[in-house]
């Protein structure tokens, strides 16, 4: 049972350092302005779901370095595409809530990027924040 779960452990860390840690692009400064997407304004959040499902780790990024790791993995992108056209606001939306986000922050939060490791499964994911768009004053919201 400790062999299978280190195996797991092993195999989740090889998925990170070969595909999430090199597409995350440059670390950032100190200087860095924050993403609003995590409690500590770091790009990058890991947590630890524990449940009944089995699912035993999930790890979330903002969406700067989705292309480059979705390419990595060779993710089909369409729904996610699909979805990103509906709920990405365009650029003129984007600076009508300008004024409404903290001063810091370096870009309108859209989405978080996440993996479930669950056993040898590895699954990618998207969350969307609709909340965007209502405040982006699109009229079909």
């Amino acid at each position: 049972m400790l062999d299978l779960i280190l195996q797991k452990s092993k195999a989740y860390l090889s998925f990170l350092e070969s595909y999430i840690i090199p597409n995350m692009g440059r670390p950032p400064d100190i200087t860095r302005t924050r993403s609003l997407l995590t409690p500590n304004g770091s790009p990058f959040e890991t947590s630890i779901n524990f449940n009944n499902a089995g699912k035993a780790c999930r790890g979330s990024l903002s969406d700067s370095p989705i292309p480059r790791i979705a390419e990595a993995v060779k993710a089909d992108m369409r729904w996610f595409e699909q979805f990103a056209a509906e709920y990405f606001l365009s650029g003129e939306e984007r600076e009508t809530i300008k004024d409404k986000m903290p001063p810091d922050t370096a870009r309108t939060p859209r989405c978080f990027l996440a993996f479930d490791l669950d056993g040898s499964n590895i699954s990618m994911k998207a969350y969307f924040l609709p909340y965007d768009e209502a405040h982006g004053h699109r009229s079909e919201f």
